[in-house]
C-alpha cells in the first residue's frame, strides 16, 4: 500500500479505542457497547426513508428501479441490509474502515438474515477510496460521515472513486447540513422516550472549519453512556461539495432541502431548490448522477 493511501487512511476517526480509554472513567460494558449502536440506530437512521427517497428520484427521472447500493462509511450497515430486504433482485455493498463497527454490522444487520439475503450483503473492511469498483446504480454517503475526509485531495479522490464504480445512470446520494448554528458550541437534548439522545458540538475552527462532535446517551436508569460516538469532522460547504462534485465529473447535481415546520424545525420533507434562502440551521441531499 503506497504512503498516499496511508495518509488518506489516517483521517478517519471512528470511536474503536474507546473501551480501551474509558473517558472520564465511565466504564464501558459489552451491554453498553451493543447498547449504543442500538441507541444510534433509533434515533439517527432511518433506511426505509433513505430507501423511498432514492426510488423517488430514479422514478423521477424516468431510469429503470435501482438494484445495486454501496454504503460508503457504512457503520452497522443497516442501510445496505434493509435494502437488500426490500427486493430480490437488491444486492448490497457495505464499506467502512472500522473494524468494531463492521463486527457489529455482521452481528446485527447481516447474520441474522435468511441465508438466501444474507448472501446478496457483502462487508468490506476498507478505506472508501479503496471501496469495490463493481458497477452500482447508488453509491450513499449518508449521516454526514464524509466529513472525515479533512482536505479536498481526499475528498476528491473518494469522489472520483465513487463516480467510477458508478453505472450510468447512478446515483451518489450524500447529505449536508450547515448555517450559522453549526459552527456555534452547543448541546441539543432530544427525548426518545426511554432515553435521552445528546447531540454535542465542540468549538469550531473557521479556519479549517473543523470540530470534534460528540454523542451521548442518557438512561431512564439514572446511567449515561457518553461519547459513545466521537468525530473529528471537518464541515464542507454546500459550494465546496458542489466545486468537488464538477470537478470529478458529476456533470448533474439536484439539491433537495429539508422544510420546516410551524416551530421551524426540520420535518422530513424535501424539496428541490435552487435558491432556499437564509437558513441559520438546515439539512439537505445532494443527489450527484452520473449519465
Amino acid at each position: 500500500m503506497n504512503s498516499d493511501t496511508n495518509e488518506v487512511q489516517s483521517v478517519y476517526y471512528f470511536d474503536s479505542d474507546w473501551a480501551r480509554s474509558k473517558p472520564q472513567g465511565i466504564r464501558l460494558t459489552t451491554r453498553k457497547q451493543q447498547m449504543k449502536y442500538d441507541l444510534y440506530e433509533r434515533t439517527v437512521q432511518d433506511p426505509d426513508f433513505d430507501i423511498d427517497f432514492i426510488m423517488e428520484l430514479f422514478e423521477a427521472r424516468g431510469f429503470n428501479r435501482p438494484s445495486r447500493l454501496r454504503e460508503d462509511f457504512c457503520g452497522t450497515a443497516w442501510l445496505a441490509a434493509t435494502w437488500v430486504q426490500a427486493s430480490a433482485n437488491n444486492r448490497a455493498v457495505g464499506v467502512d474502515l472500522d473494524r468494531e463497527v463492521l463486527g457489529q454490522a455482521e452481528v446485527r444487520n447481516r447474520k441474522p438474515l435468511p441465508d438466501e439475503i444474507r448472501k446478496r450483503l457483502k462487508l468490506y473492511n476498507a478505506n472508501v477510496v479503496e471501496a469495490p469498483g463493481d458497477e452500482f446504480d447508488v453509491i450513499t454517503g449518508l449521516n454526514f460521515s464524509f466529513c472525515a475526509l479533512h482536505t479536498r485531495p481526499e475528498l476528491l479522490a473518494w469522489l472520483r472513486n465513487c463516480r467510477a464504480a458508478l453505472s450510468a445512470p447512478g446515483l451518489l446520494l450524500l447529505d449536508a447540513n450547515g448555517g450559522h448554528d453549526i459552527s456555534i458550541e452547543s448541546e441539543e437534548v432530544r427525548d426518545c422516550g426511554d432515553y435521552r439522545y445528546v447531540w454535542q458540538q465542540g468549538p469550531w475552527n473557521p479556519v479549517t472549519a473543523r470540530s470534534i462532535r460528540r454523542i451521548h446517551f442518557h438512561l431512564d436508569d439514572g446511567s449515561e453512556i457518553r461519547d459513545a460516538f466521537v468525530y473529528d469532522w471537518r464541515v464542507w460547504s454546500m459550494p465546496e461539495l458542489l466545486d468537488a462534485l464538477a470537478e470529478v465529473g458529476f456533470a448533474e447535481v439536484r439539491i433537495y432541502w429539508e422544510q420546516a415546520d410551524e416551530d421551524g424545525d426540520g420535518n422530513g420533507e424535501y424539496v428541490e431548490v435552487e435558491d432556499p434562502g437564509q437558513d441559520p440551521s438546515w439539512n439537505a441531499y445532494i443527489a450527484a448522477w452520473k449519465t
